[in-house]
Parts: C-alpha cells; sequence; structure tokens
C-alpha cells in the first residue's frame, strides 16, 4: 500500500463494492425472501389441504379415497410428491404408486421422522421445496387411534417455476460475473493508470533523479496537453534554469578564482615592496637621525634641525605604514588571546589613514576609556573593522563623515562604524552578507567582504547587526558580549 497505484486500484474497488456490489446483494436477499414465501405458503396451504381432506375422509370412513385424493393433488402444477408415511417410517399413501410400501430412508437418506415433531419447511435442492410434518392425534381422532401421539407423517414437494429455477442458478452466475467485472475493472483501472499516470510519473522521478545526480541536461518528452504536460513544460523550464544558473555560477565562480589570484600576488608583491620601503626608509631613518645628532653638536646644520625631524616624522609614519601591510600580509593560525578593542580600532585607523586623507573623509573617533579587552584574534578583528570601514568609504566616494565608537552598553562592548554614504536598499538587506553579493559596479567589489566579517564575528561569538536607509548612509554594530569572553 506504499504505491500510489495500490492505493488507487484499492479505493477504486472498495468504492465499487460499496455502490454496487452491497445493492446488488440486498436486492437478491429480498428477490430470494419473496420467492422463498411464495413456495412455502404455497406448501402451507398443500398441506392445510390435505389434512382437511384426509380428516373429512377418516371421518366419513372413506380411507379408500385417500390414495385417490393423494393422486389427484399430485397432478396439479408446480408438485412433485405427495407422500403420507407411517409412523414406522414406510409409505402407505403416495402420489407416485411405485413408492407405495417403500421406506422412508430409501427416499429421503437425510430426514429422519422421530425427529420432526413440529412443520419443517425448507429448500431440499435446487428445483424444489420440500415440507415435511407430522399428523397428530388429534381429540377426534382418538375414537380410531389410541395409542401414538402421531399418526403419520406428510411429506410434500413442490417443484420450482422456472423463473425461481432460473434465479437460484442464476444467482451463482451473477457471483461469478460480479467477480469477472471487478477483475476487468481491476485490470483496466491497472492499465489506465499505468499508462496515463504511472509512466509518466516513473519518467518525472527518474529525470528527477538525473538532475539530482548532476544531469542538468535531462528532459523529458512534451507529446500531452493534459497536467503531466504541464508539469513536463515546467520541469524542462526549471532545468533549463538551473543549466544557466549552474553557468553563471560557475562563471562567476572562475571570476572570483581569477579575482583572487590576483589579489594573492597582489598581497605577495605588496609584501615584498613593503620589506624593500622598510630597508630603503631603515636607512633614511638612520641618516637623519645622524644628521639631527650633528645638528645638536654642529652649528652649521643646526639651522635644519626642524627640517630634519619632519623627515624623521614622516619616514617612521612610512615606517609604520609597512609594519602594518606586512603583519597583514602574513599568513597566520587562529590564535585567541585577550586583545583590547581599543588598540584593533587604533591599528585599523592608523593602517587606513592615508586612504582617509587621499578621500577628504572626516573621522570622527570615540573610544571608550579603559579597557575593553575580549578572547580574540586580533589580526581577524582589525579584518573585519577595516572590511567595515572601506565599505564604508566606498558608499561615500569622497568628501564624507565617518564615525567609528567602541564603547560598552550593559553586558557587552560594541564597536559602531557609521557613514552617511549612499544607503542600502530595504529590498536587498537580507543578502548584504551573501558571499559573492555586492552593489559595486566596475568590478570593484568581490562580495565577500561582509561576508568575511560575518564570519569572523561568528567565530568570536558577536553578533554583528546594520541599519541602513537610502540615500541617508548605512551603520554597523559588532556587539561582544562580556560574558562569553
Amino acid at each position: 500500500m506504499k504505491s500510489i497505484k495500490t492505493k488507487f486500484i484499492f479505493f477504486a474497488l472498495v468504492l465499487i463494492i460499496l455502490s454496487l456490489v452491497f445493492p446488488l446483494y440486498f436486492l437478491i436477499s429480498q428477490f430470494r425472501e419473496n420467492f422463498n414465501q411464495r413456495s412455502v405458503i404455497m406448501l402451507e396451504a398443500t398441506l392445510d389441504l390435505l389434512n382437511y381432506t384426509i380428516d373429512n375422509a377418516m371421518l366419513q370412513g372413506e380411507q379408500k379415497n385417500i390414495q385417490e385424493m393423494v393422486e389427484e393433488l399430485g397432478k396439479r402444477k408446480g408438485m412433485d410428491h405427495i407422500r403420507i408415511i407411517s409412523p414406522d417410517g414406510f409409505v402407505k399413501y403416495a402420489s407416485a404408486r411405485d413408492e407405495i410400501g417403500t421406506g422412508l430412508h430409501d427416499i429421503h437418506d437425510t430426514l429422519n421422522p422421530d425427529s420432526l415433531l413440529n412443520d419443517k419447511i425448507s429448500l431440499l435442492n435446487e428445483n424444489e421445496y420440500h415440507a415435511f410434518a407430522p399428523i397428530l392425534n388429534g381429540q377426534k381422532c382418538r375414537g380410531c387411534h389410541t395409542q401414538n401421539k402421531i399418526i403419520a407423517y406428510l411429506d410434500v414437494g413442490a417443484n420450482l417455476t422456472p423463473a425461481e429455477t432460473k434465479f437460484y442458478t442464476g444467482t451463482r452466475h451473477m457471483i461469478f460475473l460480479g467477480i469477472a467485472i471487478l477483475l476487468i475493472i481491476a485490470a483496466g483501472f491497472y492499465f489506465i493508470f499505468q499508462s496515463f499516470i504511472n509512466k509518466p510519473l516513473q519518467k518525472l522521478i527518474h529525470a528527477m533523479r538525473e538532475v539530482k545526480s548532476g544531469n542538468l541536461s535531462a528532459h523529458l518528452a512534451v507529446q500531452r496537453d493534459d497536467e503531466f504536460g504541464t508539469v513536463n513544460r515546467n520541469f524542462n523550464l526549471m532545468v533549463d534554469r538551473l543549466h544557466d544558473s549552474q553557468e553563471e555560477i560557475s562563471k562567476l565562480h572562475f571570476q572570483q578564482l581569477q579575482h583572487a589570484d590576483r589579489l594573492i600576488t597582489l598581497g605577495e608583491l605588496t609584501s615584498e615592496t613593503a620589506h624593500e620601503i622598510n630597508n630603503h626608509t631603515a636607512i633614511i631613518m638612520s641618516r637623519a637621525d645622524y644628521l639631527s645628532f650633528e645638528a645638536g653638536v654642529s652649528s652649521g646644520i643646526s639651522s635644519y634641525t626642524e627640517d630634519i625631524n619632519v623627515i624623521l616624522s614622516q619616514t617612521e609614519k612610512i615606517s609604520e605604514i609597512t609594519r602594518n601591510v606586512l603583519k597583514h600580509s602574513k599568513k597566520t593560525e587562529k590564535n585567541f588571546e585577550d586583545v583590547d578593542l581599543a588598540e584593533v580600532v587604533e591599528n585599523t585607523l592608523g593602517t587606513l589613514q592615508p586612504i582617509l586623507r587621499k578621500r577628504k573623509i572626516e573621522l570622527s573617533k570615540s573610544i571608550l576609556p579603559g579597557s575593553a579587552v575580549v578572547k580574540g584574534d586580533s589580526l581577524q578583528l582589525e579584518q573585519a573593522l577595516t572590511n567595515l570601514v572601506i565599505n564604508s568609504l566606498d558608499a561615500m566616494e569622497a568628501e564624507g563623515n565617518l564615525q567609528i565608537s567602541l564603547t560598552a552598553e550593559n553586558d557587552s562592548f560594541i564597536i559602531t562604524v557609521s557613514d552617511d554614504g549612499s544607503g542600502i536598499d530595504d529590498s536587498i538587506k537580507d543578502q548584504v552578507f551573501s558571499p559573492f553579493f555586492t552593489t559595486k559596479t566596475g568590478g570593484k567589489g568581490s562580495g565577500l567582504g561582509l561576508y568575511i566579517v560575518k564570519n569572523i564575528c561568528k567565530n568570536h561569538n558577536a553578533d554583528i547587526s546594520m541599519d541602513s536607509k537610502k540615500g541617508d548612509g548605512t551603520t554597523f554594530r559588532i556587539s561582544f558580549n562580556k560574558k562569553s569572553l
């Protein structure tokens, strides 16, 4: 009963049986009951007539006429036989004279007169209703019959009419015919279901398994205009769209791999460049430091002391930038330790300071006084904050306002990054943290920045949320729970 085919045929046959077989059964039963009542009434009337005739004959002393009366009644239409049987089981009178004197068991091997004290009428076989009734020794009979309680037995048989015979024989035929019809209907349902439902369904299941295994070239033939034709057309359309989507995803994935490869190469070149710059910067700083020392002891170059200090200061800034580049270019394992979020903010802003100045971004910074220590990976947290700031810079383009704050609220440390950029449309807010999703044009964005930020927050058991309005800027909040630290 697990398959639709079995359920369909089973319940269809149940409905047919309930709607046809049971009503037909009750109709046949009613006809049988009517025929039975008619035959019983006929035999009862015959028994009453025999009893009346025998009583009159006995009372009038005309016992010799009983045989003639039995023969005359036996000739009536529908009568099979009439017998009067003595208590000891021998036939005394019979509509067929050759039965007179024979024993009851020679005629009926299933009847026992000793057990029949009341009238009994039944269907003896397919062609005859039978009555076997005792003639009791009544008050008016006791003048001649003084000994036995039963004087004799009446044995009467009535043939069924042709209609009744056909009915009883036809009942069995109808049962076999009904079974045959049910089998034919079941076979018809099976053929219909197999041809019009099961085969198309199996083809659809097979095609779906092919698609599940990765075969997006699987298609179904559209040769019908019924529901399965519609299903097949929609299935083919779905597979075509899946195929196109897979090609687009593969193309985009390849582009992202190429972009990532270029970024890796660029990172390696940047690391090498930063290392080389650091070497030359060290030489410049050492020479400038020597000149600063000489300016303090030699009047000839003392007038250049301020210039030398500017050179040292700017060279130190160059060295700090290259150190940050080298620190972020190293491949390090995740290492959770005590990290001060204030240092994370300061280091990130120090790295991005050249970009902020170049784009003329007005930076507002608010750092929580005191300690804001959490368990985490400083490089990952700086990467997350860097991605958020870069995202804000891209949204503002130039001459915007950037606000970064570190605050404490209840049991949480909160880093907030706000900008007054273009904002995000409500229709795509739920997609901004999805991988490869970007609104940037011209190949600027990889669509991985905010996805990486979300995963870094997840690694640190931190929650990130976004509040944005189209044309009115965006605010990101990263909340670190103190209790989980």
